[in-house]
């Protein structure tokens, strides 16, 4: 059930209390309860509850419209999205979605410069340690309506203000994009309001490319996104006009400018033109077994562009949005998710419309659905647990559901009969409504004007409303001639777009105001206000319980924990009964705490006193457990410090070893190494013979240098001395072509370059090594010869100065009895 409950207010000023340092304190607190409200406490209990519970959590963002409800959404994102020690590919695709879903689905209206249009429900796969890793976001009730009509005062969705301002003249060109002044859409109802304060479209612009960058989708499709937003507002430029023809007196006509505007936005749309207009301007009318044809009217025309781009433009949101879940959506679905639903509140302006009367019917649907299924599942789960259930009272609102949305004579049925008749107007509309509603208790007449504004009694309040516009606004029908023709459209992504928009021939397709749409669109959807005041917000089964405040007695979870591996009633029964004691101990008013059959049920106020109690009692404990810990980590070392001491004793008298021979010159070796010494000794006589005559050599080669010194290099020579500087730096051939490794101009240089270390040095280390080689150990030999084996290789393996060569063979003569 829900809880905890955060009611916030909009401060309309950027408090700084939204930063990343406050983000870590409420990550870093010992506990969630020892924090001030705020939105990061929220998500940190429902992040807790996810891992702890292994249970789907959701977060629920409502209020009305202007109480924040798209920056508490993208503060708690931002949470979840600061657990990772480093952003991923996904987390920064589900973080780019927010720009993308603002700019294509939130508008300014009179009271919200950033009003979200739709609602949406996003499931996220996240980890305390490594963030968002997946993701997927369900979008409904976009207000399709804002598209073609709005309040003065107010914008249609951002993106295209944010489109017309920061494309590049070559954009403007390829798009065939105009003033936005030009564009009726624009300035039908609301006069041309294209300025938020404080907002810069064209940076926003930027913003929104760069999501679809982090969402990976393509330049192509990019192109293809922004054609259609053209598209879109272009074609609200046709003009119809009403002329006389084929006995229709209001016949929809176009004369040869507007056409041409017409072509131009089918273009953009990438269908056909020709059959575009026959679908809108042409009608079908089956008679019989007959099929008769004839113009629309210019109302109906005008209705089928709107209903285009309204149902055009859904789609493409509708598009985006599956784009974006194919990027971050688990490869196997989602095992447990954190969800988080954004849904509009009740809105209640100065003139209310159609869009606000929709939203609000919505709203009242929310509270249909917690009164049908969250009381009722109370009622019923408090009476099987044995709770006492005197305290649930509420208050139905049955008959304003029925008013408003009932399939008679209601406010829904009344304006769809008036939007399918001929001669409707908005002004019989709202006589219509407040003549067959009034004596329901729902609708009354307005004082101010009646035959403009009726008053429905909602939940929250009485809310005027004024049909000016209604009619209009509501019309949304998609005929199957225009489907068929978008269907064919020679773009592979408008095609699915449609592909799965299906229109029967000969029927009118329903609005957006039948109830059933916000029904399926909002199951989920609980008010939680109430219920969380009187009822248990909590309820858990009793291990459960038991686990998440185990610290509160140890020893009753540790027994527990064998009831509950017992199969018999009476381990159910033991959990049952150490349960309740945990509750009995810690003193909590009986009012607030209930035991049933299977769960323990507590009271938000008792759910939190516990959880205070535990990091009370976990805080006394941190002593204790830093003993334990650090007397464990003692243990631990020292059984290994044992295990490595027989080798200690052994290792440090080797080493002591070589640091006498570094310092003294002098080390003892066996007979046989002391021979190969001396015998070492008899090849040094015969080397001296040859080094004398390399020396002789040498002076010669040095003499011809001098000469080579005098004269202009070649070019082979010049090169020759690039590739020995690169050898001189490298220390090796590494990375120097083959071919270039011999190409000096002289070899003499090269061999100049060579270390010149004694033979000597050479011929004893040589043997030296080969005979600690011939003496290596078993690698089953347990006794540490091994390991002194490879200390004693390497020493030997490095080179060996002159004084240590000349100590050597000096003091080899005696053998040492004693070996390596």
């Amino acid at each position: 059930m829900a809880d905890p409950l955060l009611v916030a207010i909009n401060p309309f000023q950027d408090l700084g209390n939204a930063t990343k340092e406050w983000i870590d304190y409420y990550r870093n607190a010992p506990s969630a309860a020892a924090t001030e409200p705020h939105v990061f406490r929220i998500a940190r209990i429902a992040l807790s509850n996810l891992e702890d519970y292994k249970k789907s959590q959701t977060i629920i963002v409502s209020g009305e419209s202007g109480a924040g409800k798209t920056e508490a959404t993208k503060q708690v994102m931002r949470y979840f999205a600061a657990a990772g020690s480093s952003s991923s590919r996904i987390q920064e695709a589900i973080m780019a979605g927010n720009p993308l879903l603002e700019s294509f689905g939130n508008a300014k209206t009179i009271r919200n410069n950033n009003s979200s249009r739709f609602g949406r429900f996003m499931q996220l796969s996240i980890s305390s340690q490594e963030g968002i890793q997946y993701g997927a976001i369900t979008n409904f009730l976009l207000e399709k309506v804002r598209l073609v009509s709005q309040e003065p005062g107010e914008r249609t969705f951002h993106v295209f203000y944010q489109l017309l301002k920061g494309a590049t003249p070559e954009m403007k060109a390829k798009y065939h994009l105009r003033e936005m002044q030009e564009y009726k859409f624009l300035t039908a109802r609301s006069g041309g309001c294209f300025e938020i304060e404080g907002v810069d479209d064209k940076k926003d612009f930027e913003e929104l490319r760069q999501s679809f960058v982090s969402m990976g989708l393509s330049e192509e499709y990019e192109s293809f996104v922004f054609s259609i937003l053209s598209g879109v507002l272009l074609i609200g430029n046709t003009v119809v006009t009403p002329q006389e023809k084929q006995g229709v007196p209001d016949a929809a006509f176009v004369d040869r400018e507007s056409l041409a505007v017409f072509k131009e936005a089918a273009g953009l749309l990438f269908v056909d033109s020709d059959s575009l207009a026959h679908a809108i301007f042409r009608k079908q009318t089956k008679i019989g077994n007959q099929v008769l044809e004839g113009p629309r009217t210019q109302r109906e025309a005008d209705m089928m562009i709107k209903s285009v781009a309204k149902h055009v433009y859904d789609q493409l949101f509708g598009w985006l949005v599956g784009f974006l879940n194919k990027t971050i959506a688990p490869p196997s679905g989602f095992s447990i998710f954190m969800g988080m639903l954004d849904i509009f509140g009740f809105e209640v302006f100065e003139t209310n419309s159609l869009e606000q009367l929709l939203i609000n019917i919505t709203n009242e649907h929310l509270q249909k659905h917690f009164i049908d299924v969250v009381f009722e599942t109370e009622t019923k789960l408090y009476k099987q647990e044995g709770i006492p259930t005197e305290t649930l009272v509420w208050t139905d609102n049955a008959d304003i559901m029925e008013t408003l949305c009932g399939p008679r004579d209601s406010v829904f049925a009344i304006i769809e009969d008036a939007c399918l008749g001929l001669r409707a107007t908005d002004e019989a509309l709202c006589g219509m409504v407040v003549r067959k509603l009034a004596g329901s208790g729902v609708v009354f007449a307005s004082r101010r004007n009646q035959r403009i504004k009726f008053i429905i009694r909602h939940t929250i309040a009485d809310i005027e409303y004024s049909s000016d516009g209604f009619l209009e606004k509501n019309q949304d029908i998609l005929k199957k001639e225009l489907v068929d023709v978008l269907q064919a459209s020679s773009n592979t992504i408008m095609q699915l777009m449609f592909q799965q928009v299906v229109v029967q021939a000969g029927k009118i397709g329903k609005g957006s105001l039948i109830a059933s749409q916000f029904l399926k669109s909002l199951n989920a959807m609980i008010a939680i206000i109430r219920l969380r005041q009187i009822g248990y917000s909590y309820r858990r089964p009793f291990a459960d319980f038991i686990q998440r405040f185990r610290f509160l007695d140890l020893a009753a979870a540790a027994a527990a924990a064998a009831a509950a591996s017992s199969s018999s009633s009476s381990g159910s029964d033991d959990t049952r009964n150490i349960a309740e004691q945990i509750l009995k101990d810690s003193k909590l008013d009986k009012e607030e705490w209930a035991v049933g059959k299977t769960m323990v049920f507590l009271k938000a106020e008792a759910a939190r006193a516990l959880e205070t109690l535990q990091t009370e009692k976990m805080m006394a404990l941190k002593p204790l457990v830093e003993f334990i810990e650090s007397s464990f980590k003692f243990i631990l070392l020292k059984r290994d410090i044992q295990a490595i001491n027989p080798f200690f004793a052994r290792t440090q008298a080797h080493c002591r070893r070589h640091i006498t021979v570094a310092k003294e010159g002098a080390i003892e070796l066996s007979y046989d190494f002391a021979a190969s010494l001396l015998d070492a000794q008899q090849q040094q006589q015969q080397q001296q013979q040859q080094q004398q005559q390399q020396q002789q050599q040498q002076q010669q080669e040095e003499e011809e240098e001098v000469v080579m010194e005098k004269r202009k290099l070649t070019k082979e020579e010049k090169m020759a001395m690039k590739i020995l500087e690169m050898y001189k730096k490298k220390g090796s051939f590494e990375g120097i072509e083959t071919k270039h490794r011999g190409f000096f101009c002289n070899e003499l240089l090269y061999r100049k370059e060579k270390l010149n270390r004694p033979e000597i040095e050479k011929i004893l280390r040589e043997k030296a090594l080969s005979h600690v080689v011939s003496r290596q150990p078993s690698y089953e030999d347990p006794s540490g010869n091994m390991f002194l084996w490879e200390f004693t290789k390497n020493a030997y393996s490095q080179a060996l100065t002159s004084a240590k060569v000349a100590g050597i063979a000096a003091k080899c003569v005696k053998p040492s009895p004693k070996g390596i």
